[in-house]
């Protein structure tokens, strides 16, 4: 004799909230942190031409936050020495003021020669 396992029907819940199907796909395709990317680039260019000046700006690039600490690439020492020694204080200020979510603690500058070379890979040869 079999026993076979006992079956209950659950009904089913009803229609997703559309907020819920949105938040899924964003997760899904990622866009949450494209959206994040792009307003932090926009803040750090806010921040650079207030404090720095409109000549600075094509020089930095935004690079990491973590845990609060935010990496700065800078292109060329000259202008990686204004910022850290003159413009820090103020440049983490106004990057509060136009990111405050979440928040930066700390900037830490990076000179952008020092950086990793991009990953290649070799050439497919021909056989």
């Amino acid at each position: 004799m079999h026993r076979y396992p006992i079956r209950i029907e659950k009904p089913h819940p009803g229609p997703e909230a559309l907020a819920e199907v949105l938040a899924q796909l964003f997760v899904a395709r990622g866009w949450g942190k494209r959206t994040e990317r792009s307003a932090l680039e926009d803040a750090v260019k806010t921040a650079v031409r207030a404090t720095a000046g409109e000549a600075m700006l094509p020089l930095v690039s935004p690079g990491k936050l973590l845990k609060g600490t935010l990496e700065l690439w800078v292109r060329g020492s000259a202008a990686l020495a204004e910022l850290s020694g003159f413009h820090q204080g103020a440049l983490l200020e106004a990057l509060r003021k136009a990111h405050p979510v979440p928040e930066i603690r700390k900037v830490r500058f990076k000179n952008l020669a020092d950086a990793p070379a991009p990953k290649r890979s070799p050439p497919k040869r021909k056989d």
